[in-house]
């Protein structure tokens, strides 16, 4: 005679992988959410001081920097 919990007990396991996995899934899409949000910030941010350095804009690390570096800044950007 076979041992019918065997099969009820696994069929739980899957079922509750299942539900780890999907959970799993939810929380990467949440972190790619964050993730773009990061990078569109960082987009905007070096926008604006591609912008500054362009139109020859006081800024603190332009201080360090010599013509050619900034020059080659704007390129990169």
């Amino acid at each position: 005679m076979k041992n019918p919990f065997k099969h009820i007990r696994n069929w739980i396991k899957g079922e509750l992988r299942r539900i780890a996995a999907l959970l799993e899934a939810i929380n990467k899409l949440n972190s790619i959410d964050v993730m773009k949000a990061t990078a569109i910030k960082k987009a905007k941010d070096d926008k604006v001081k591609s912008d500054k350095l362009s139109t020859n804009k006081f800024t603190i690390t332009a201080i360090f920097k010599n013509e050619s570096e900034k020059a080659s800044e704007v390129q990169k950007i």
